[in-house]
């Protein structure tokens, strides 16, 4: 099976065994006398993808500098397979230089999500409400303050 990191192609014994995915789902439950519950789904989290791996041959100082360069630059890079792909975040690296041709490694990836489109997310009533009194009251209180301080006379 194909895997790439952030362009580079994995090969041979710096894939994964195995794909490690699912996760968690969250959700906001809450509980009222009577019986009655309240439950608003939240969102999904993913568990990180993690596995250890072998970087061989002439190349293997260079690519695992590669991989290095990208946990260190902290910027999404694309996770891919023949079967999904994803922007990951690298969260951990450890190579364990044996020589500078066989270079043992752990590697952690966070899957990443873009958070501004949260306001998108939600579907209760409540939480609907809620944002709209938020921005209101924001508003409000912008053009009463204003208003309280060009209005006032100097002491």
């Amino acid at each position: 099976m194909r895997v790439s990191l952030g362009g580079v192609e994995l090969r041979n014994f710096e894939k994964p065994d195995e794909a490690n995915l699912g996760g968690e789902t969250f959700f906001a439950i809450r509980k009222f006398p009577g019986g009655t519950r309240s439950i608003q789904y939240m969102g999904a989290d993913y568990r990180p993808i993690t596995w250890n791996g072998f970087f061989i041959g002439q190349d293997a100082y260079q690519r695992m500098l590669k991989i290095g360069n990208m946990r260190t630059a902290g910027k999404p890079v694309t996770f891919a397979t023949d079967i999904f792909s994803f922007p990951v975040v690298i969260t951990s690296f450890y190579p364990d230089v044996k020589t500078e041709h066989r270079i043992g490694f752990s590697i952690t990836l966070e899957r990443v999500f873009d958070m501004r489109r949260r306001e998108a997310l939600l579907e209760d009533s409540i939480d609907k409400a809620a944002l709209a009194i938020a921005r209101k009251k924001i508003t409000i209180y912008t053009a009463a303050s204003t208003t309280a301080t060009y209005g006032r006379t100097a002491w």
